[in-house]
């Protein structure tokens, strides 16, 4: 699941450097303990693809909600302020 996640998160780096979780990272991601739930797993590295910096890949890791619903209830709610914010409603 993390190799399908991989290549877009190495196409997201900025000015032609692509962005790549370091092992650390990897390790640290996987040791959630809410890691072992495929669908959260999912939405963490979908997340992931749109950080621009190694450091905001660190800063996201350690702020990750436990269990599903929060993760997708915090994912949600980012998008949705993500989309009026660019409307400029």
């Amino acid at each position: 699941m993390l190799s399908k996640h991989k290549k877009s998160l190495q196409e997201s780096g900025t000015e032609g450097t692509p962005l790549q979780m370091t092992d650390a990272q990897t390790e640290r991601l996987l040791r959630h303990p809410s890691s072992e739930n495929p669908l959260w797993l999912t939405v963490a590295c979908e997340q992931l693809t749109r950080y621009e910096t190694p450091e905001s890949i660190e800063s996201h890791i350690d702020s990750l909600p436990d269990g599903v619903l929060k993760y997708v209830s915090k994912a949600w709610c980012k998008t949705i302020v993500t989309c009026y914010v660019k409307k400029g409603s």
